[in-house]
């Protein structure tokens, strides 16, 4: 129980206040997230339950890293880490020094460190915090727990998806988000600044949406079955209102990779010819799009026929990690070094990010990130194939975590979706709920424990 409340309160807080754009949110949601694990840690010692070890030791291992990328070290570090990092730093050194004799600044010595973002790599860090305390939550979770939990987060997509629509079609938000909290936001939907990010976020819950659906089918909860397909329409209508060509395209994934996780069932007629029907229709629906879309679509190229605009950010990327090869910028450190490295291809010489997670991990990483991340990578992947091969594990929990999973890298070949708070926190909670134990293994805990309370009694 207390898994799920946590990680429900979290999620509130970071819906309520922009995704946790707001600081206030995500160091409360990571508060609380790590508070709950802490706790539920203590109680899994106490029953003699072996944790994950090499998850445990390669998220610790990369938090640490993240840490001494924050600490004053001497020029001398600068000329092994990298030429064009002592360079940076020799002109910002000077800049500084004619700061102080102009009295412009008062900087009595300049103390840099490997991240060219410290406030950046804060960020992440207490990011990372709150990512890996939602998974662990999630993993640890009983079933039924992992399936309430599911159904919060579906209620919290309609309610996000809801808010799009209005604020698209009927009350502008102007440069607020929830009409309420200004934050010079120029194109939000609902809770999201980016509306790619609203869209990915509502099909990174399409295949949950569709599992349920699928298990009201094979149980006739006609009913229920309603309220799923209506859900799914509303997402729809919100990743059409988003007018992302991204999120177009993950969302046709989402559905797709949904239907062939449901090919491996014994008894697939049924929900084979579900998740076909909703498919065939819905990606009918999303074609329709808007005259906004269709633009978009239509403005895939430069207008000079060239490349994509990503592409020609990835190839300045590039560029940078030659020149910061074995440490990288630092988390975050993408947006500062930008403008230095910006080719005319690009339509603007400033870019947050590298519009790519894997582009991104490549240059704020450096070789040594990229082997971190790598090994937690392997780790994960072992858990994973271990936690499929046992039986008994909820096949509605198990498709949304591995739908939901699809769409998450899918969606970081051309976006940087996990530094936003709430998309970051709820992809770590799916990746959890993969690890969980096999519903069998739960109830058969949750019974020798209620056995071992009623002996307890007598």
């Amino acid at each position: 129980m207390v898994q799920l409340a946590c990680l429900i309160l979290s999620i509130i807080i970071l819906v309520v206040f922009a995704a946790g754009v707001v600081p206030f949110a995500l160091y409360s949601a990571s508060v609380i997230l790590a508070l709950g694990t802490l706790y539920v840690a203590w109680c899994a010692r106490r029953r003699d339950e072996a944790p994950r070890y090499s998850l445990i030791v390669s998220g610790a291992i990369i938090i640490i890293w993240l840490l001494i990328t924050l600490l004053p070290l001497s020029n001398s570090v600068w000329r092994v880490a990298s030429n064009e990092r002592a360079n940076i730093y020799a002109q910002a050194g000077t800049a500084l020094i004619t700061a102080n004799e102009l009295k412009v600044a008062r900087v009595s010595k300049p103390a840099f460190s490997l991240s060219l973002n410290r406030a950046g790599t804060w960020r992440i860090i207490i990011l990372l915090l709150g990512a890996f305390a939602a998974a662990w939550l999630a993993a640890s979770m009983p079933t039924s727990y992992k399936q309430h939990y599911l159904r919060f987060l579906v209620i919290a997509g309609v309610i996000i998806a809801c808010a799009g629509l209005l604020g698209r079609y009927v009350l502008a938000p102007g440069n607020s988000v929830w009409w309420l909290l200004d934050i010079q936001a120029k194109h939000s939907l609902a809770c999201f600044v980016n509306p790619n990010h609203y869209g990915a976020f509502l099909a990174m819950l399409c295949p949950a949406v569709l599992a349920f659906a699928v298990r009201d089918v094979e149980k006739r909860e006609w009913e229920r079955l309603g309220l799923w397909v209506a859900a799914l329409a509303i997402f729809t209508a919100g990743i059409i209102a988003s007018e992302s060509r991204g999120a177009y395209l993950i969302f046709c994934l989402s559905l797709l990779a949904t239907g062939l996780l449901f090919l491996s069932r014994k008894n697939a007629r049924a929900s084979i010819g579900l998740a076909a029907f909703v498919c065939l229709g819905f990606l009918a629906i999303a074609c329709l799009g808007t005259p906004s879309m269709d633009r978009e679509l239509r403005a895939l190229f430069h207008r000079k026929g060239q490349n994509f605009p990503r592409i020609a950010l990835w190839r300045d990327s590039l560029g940078i990690s030659r020149d910061f090869a074995l440490c990288g910028l630092g988390a975050e450190g993408f947006r500062t070094i930008s403008p230095r490295y910006a080719r005319q291809t690009t339509s603007s010489g400033y870019f947050h990010h590298a519009e790519s997670t894997y582009v991104q991990f490549l240059v704020d990483g450096g070789i040594i990130g990229l082997i971190l991340i790598g090994g937690l990578a392997l780790c994960y992947g072992r858990e994973a194939l271990r936690h499929f091969r046992l039986r008994g594990r909820s096949r509605t929990v198990f498709i949304s975590a591995a739908g939901a999973i699809a769409v998450i890298l899918a969606h970081a070949v051309y976006d940087f979706g996990l530094h936003v708070p709430l998309y970051g926190i709820v992809a770590g909670s799916f990746f959890g709920l993969f690890l969980g134990r096999p519903s069998s293994q739960s109830l058969d805990h949750d019974r020798n424990r209620n056995l071992s309370s009623a002996r307890l009694k007598q």
